[in-house]
C-alpha cells in the first residue's frame, strides 16, 4: 500500500501539482492510518489501495467509522486525528482513481466537510485546548538546568537545551552534522535538516520540517552560551554527515521530553508544550520590537505570525 501512495505522488509531482515530494514518514502515516481504519471497517486486513472498497460507502458511513475509531489515550478519536484520517482517505482515493478521483462522491464530501464544518470546529477545538494552564516556564527552566546529563545521558541534556532555547518542533531528531560553512555550501542537495558549524558559532539550517514547502529552508543562528558549550562538547569528534542524535526518531524524541518531566511530576509536556511556554514568555517580556520578536519566534517555530496569534498566544 506504501508503495502505491508513493507511486501516486509521484505522479502528482511528475504533473506539476505538488512542487516537492512529501516525505517517507507522510507516506508511513497515509498508509497506517488506512490499514487501521480498513481494519476498524472490516475486521480484516488491507495489503494495497485495491482493497479499501469502502471508499464507495457513503460518507455518513464512512464520518460514523472515522468517529468511532478508538484513540491513543481515549475511546474515540480527537478532533485533530479525525482530520488526519479523513486525509489519508482522500490520498487512498486518488491512488485507487488517479485521473478520475473526483468521479467517487467520497471524495468532493470528505473535502467539503473538512474544509467546512468540520474545520470550524476544529479550529475552535484546538483554540479550547490551548486554553489550559501550563507549567510554570521558570520551574521548567530550573529542571533543565539543574539536569547533569553525564555520560550517555548527555544528548538529553543537549535536546532539553534545545528545546528550552527554541521553539521547534520535532525535526531537531533528524539533525546532521556538517563541521564548516564551506563543506555546508558545497552540499549538491540541502534537502535534510542540519547542525552547521561555521568557524566557533553554529547554526540549524531546518529544510525537512511540517511547512517547509511555504516557508523554505529555516537558518537560524545559534546565540545562546549554554547551549553552544553543548554543542561543541557533542561535536568535538564528530565528522561530516553523521547524525547528532543517531538512531533518534521524532516519536522517540517527544516521548524522552516527555517521560524527562513525568518523571519530575510534570505530567503533559511535550516539544509542543514547551514552544508554547517560550512563545508565552517572550510576549510577557516583549517591548517597542514587538514586530521582530514576533518574525523571530514565527521563523524559528516555521509557521506564520497569524497561526502564532491564534493558536500560540493564551491570555
Amino acid at each position: 500500500m506504501d508503495s502505491q501512495i508513493n507511486e501516486m505522488y509521484l505522479k502528482r509531482l511528475a504533473i506539476m501539482e505538488i512542487k516537492k515530494m512529501v516525505s517517507d514518514r507522510t507516506i508511513l502515516k497515509h498508509g497506517v492510518n488506512l490499514r487501521k481504519l480498513h481494519n476498524h471497517i472490516t475486521s480484516g486486513q488491507a495489503e494495497n489501495v485495491g482493497d479499501l472498497d469502502w471508499v464507495n460507502e457513503p460518507f455518513e458511513f464512512i464520518k460514523d467509522k472515522v468517529e468511532s475509531m478508538p484513540g491513543r489515550k481515549s475511546q474515540t478519536l480527537g478532533m485533530s486525528a479525525q482530520q488526519s484520517y479523513y486525509f489519508s482517505i482522500l490520498v487512498a482515493i486518488r491512488a485507487r482513481n488517479f485521473k478520475d478521483y473526483e468521479t467517487v462522491p467520497l471524495y468532493a464530501e470528505i473535502w467539503n466537510y473538512i474544509q467546512g464544518d468540520f474545520g470550524k470546529d476544529l479550529s475552535k477545538y484546538k483554540k479550547s485546548k490551548d486554553n489550559v494552564s501550563l507549567p510554570d516556564y521558570d520551574k521548567v527552566k530550573e529542571l533543565i538546568n539543574d539536569y547533569q546529563g553525564h555520560g550517555d545521558q548527555l544528548d538529553l541534556k543537549l535536546i532539553l537545551k534545545i528545546y528550552e532555547t527554541y521553539p521547534f518542533r520535532l525535526e531537531v531528531a533528524e539533525l546532521v552534522f556538517i563541521p564548516t560553512m564551506r563543506a555546508f555550501n558545497a552540499l549538491k542537495t540541502k534537502e535534510g535538516n542540519f547542525l552547521v558549524k561555521s568557524r566557533n558559532k553554529y547554526l540549524f539550517s531546518f529544510n525537512n520540517y511540517k511547512t517547509g514547502d511555504t516557508y523554505g529552508e529555516r537558518r537560524i543562528n545559534i546565540t545562546n552560551k549554554d547551549l553552544t558549550l553543548l554543542l561543541k562538547d557533542k561535536t568535538k569528534e564528530m565528522v561530516s554527515g553523521q547524525e547528532l542524535f543517531p538512531g533518534l526518531t521524532r516519536n522517540n524524541l517527544s516521548m524522552k521530553i516527555t517521560n524527562f518531566f513525568k518523571e519530575r511530576d510534570l505530567p503533559d509536556m511535550s516539544p509542543t508544550v514547551m514552544a508554547k511556554l517560550i512563545i508565552q514568555e517572550a510576549y510577557r517580556n516583549m517591548g517597542p520590537e514587538l514586530k521582530e520578536t514576533q518574525e523571530r519566534l514565527a521563523k524559528e517555530r516555521g509557521h506564520s505570525i497569524q497561526t502564532q496569534l491564534e493558536i500560540y498566544l493564551i491570555e
